[in-house]
């Protein structure tokens, strides 16, 4: 019986081994589709198709356009993917010209020479920078026994000029240090003359140095020179220099004639204001003659001619005298707009244009001298002005506030408005636009500009420029001289600010209308009254001697 259950289980086994066989062998093979096509009869089916090639990747199909479509964000995506160029048209670069070698010579190195030339070759003395800051403290709110007439609405031909390459008035102010040093310290301001004539100084109590013309400058300049001296090189070595100065002051007008300091008259140390009294003559002159465009210092900016730069002047020629700036003793209202001088019309390195010499800048408001905020019209003491440069493009805009052109936008050539829809069609005129703005500004280029242009942030954290201090600030209506320039401040509330000192300041220096003869009358009585007191004390005190 066990040999039957034997049997009839291996008879089991390989029934179900057979059937599952025949399942594999089923599912092996596809369902016949055709046995006469068939590669073979026994088989009964058709071998699967090889696969379709893919497409070339740089060919790309319907379906990839599609796909672009779908995954763009925004319209001018799909325009940028679908409608790119295949050959972007080159931008014209500037091309740059050969800057002479002449042109290479610094500010600093062309008022090294000057000095050096009146340091060794100068027949009347001049002070010294030293002794300048003594005068400076010594004459601390002196008042002169002379009129500084008030300018409001000057005339046609006292009005500041600002669109042409002509003398304007303003001086380029230059303190150095150490000239018995190898490296003498040069330190640069700027200064303007003011109508006042010098033959009406009194000698006794003003204490004038000849007839030379009276210039506006600030303070903190001459105390910054004065600190720089070395006393170590202020004594020349045996044989040389002797009795030669070791600083000196020079004043450089446009035409690029040099003025000697002669003395300080008085000064407003808390207006940080100083009075200067100027040669009457200039004492060098350019050596070549000056161009007829720009004077001697050629469209605002340095133009050296080949050395020698400056010679001694013709004897016995008369040059015309410095040009004199209108003061005001009005202060505008805040928000007016006022035209400010700027250091960078004398500097090359500077990105500049025609318009250098001034910057266009509103007055944002006045502060007394505690720093609370000060009206016009009212008994407020105005001891400082505060000013930002716009950021609207001008005419007269300074060089550090250079113009920013828009880049064009690409578009294919062939490429018609149909293609798109209006907004690409005026994107495409916009830039048309700024192309056609962008090629007119870089034909007008005369000057290699090796940096960019600075950002509208830069621009109003650069102005005024380092050395502007001491330059005139002009209404923009009147042309008169308004304030003069300090410097800058910035702070994390207010920002970046202009800081000029109101011209009312500057009248504080002379005598009231009307008041001068009057002041300059008591004056001589009173000194003739103190020489017959000291001598009737010196007669009584010879009597008591006698007895």
């Amino acid at each position: 019986m066990s040999s039957l259950a034997t049997a009839s289980l291996s008879l089991r086994r390989s029934s179900h081994t057979h059937r599952q066989a025949v399942l594999i062998l089923r599912r092996a093979y596809a369902v016949p589709i055709n046995k006469k096509s068939s590669l073979e009869p026994a088989l009964g089916t058709q071998p699967p198709q090889p696969p379709a090639p893919a497409p070339a990747p740089s060919a790309p199909t319907h379906a990839d356009w599609l796909r672009a479509l779908r995954s763009t964000n925004s319209l001018n995506n799909a325009k940028h993917a679908l409608l790119r160029p295949s050959h972007p048209h080159p931008q014209p670069q500037p091309k740059s010209q050969p800057t002479p070698a002449h042109t290479q010579q610094t500010l600093n190195e062309r008022v090294l020479e000057a000095a050096r030339i009146l340091h060794h070759h100068q027949s009347t003395p001049t002070p010294t920078v030293e002794h300048l800051q003594e005068l400076h403290t010594l004459r601390a709110g002196r008042q002169l026994t002379i009129e500084l007439p008030y300018e409001s609405t000057p005339t046609n031909h006292r009005r500041v000029p600002i669109h042409h390459n002509h003398d304007d008035g303003v001086l380029l102010l230059a303190y150095v240090a150490n000239m018995h040093a190898s490296q003498p310290t040069v330190s640069l301001c700027s200064a303007f003359p003011i109508a006042v004539d010098a033959s009406t100084l009194d000698a006794v109590e003003d204490e004038p140095v000849g007839r030379g013309a009276l210039a506006i400058t600030c303070a903190h300049t001459l105390t910054a020179a004065s600190s720089t001296t070395n006393p170590a090189s202020t004594a020349p070595e045996q044989g040389e220099g002797e009795g030669q100065p070791s600083s000196l002051a020079l004043a450089i007008n446009r035409d690029g004639h040099v003025y000697a300091v002669r003395t300080l008259l008085s000064s407003i140390p808390q207006s940080d204001l100083v009075l200067l009294q100027l040669s009457e003559q200039p004492v060098l002159v350019p050596s070549s003659k000056p161009a007829a465009a720009g004077g001697f210092f050629g469209k605002n900016a340095i133009s050296f001619p080949p050395a020698p730069s400056f010679v001694r002047p013709t004897q016995g020629k008369q040059y015309p005298s410095l040009r004199t700036l209108p003061l005001s003793p009005y202060p505008p209202q805040p928000g007016e707009t006022i035209l400010v001088s700027s250091f960078s019309a004398w500097d090359r390195g500077s990105n500049n244009d025609d318009g250098a010499r001034w910057g266009e800048a509103s007055i944002v408001e006045y502060k007394d001298n505690a720093g609370r905020e000060a009206r016009v019209g009212t008994y407020d003491d105005l001891h400082q002005m505060d000013f930002r440069l716009l950021s609207s493009p001008s005419h007269i805009r300074p060089k550090i506030a250079g113009v920013t052109v828009p880049m064009p936008v690409m578009v294919p050539r062939g490429l018609s408005t149909d293609d798109v829809d209006d907004d690409f069609a005026k994107e495409r005129e916009r830039s048309t636009d700024a192309w056609a703005l962008l090629t007119r500004s870089l034909g007008a280029l005369s000057q290699d500009h090796p940096h960019p242009p600075p950002s509208p942030s830069q621009q109003q954290q650069n102005f005024p420029p380092q050395g502007s201090s001491g330059g005139p600030i002009l209404s923009a209506t009147t042309r008169a001289v308004i304030a003069v320039v300090r410097g800058s401040r910035t702070s994390v509330l207010e920002g970046h600010r202009g800081d000029g000192v109101p011209a009312e300041k500057v009248f504080e220096m002379f005598s009231l209308p009307g008041l001068a003869k009057k002041v300059l009358a008591d004056r001589k009585k009173r000194a003739e009254g103190e020489g017959e007191g000291a001598g009737a004390a010196a007669i009584a005190a010879e009597g008591r001697e006698l007895s």
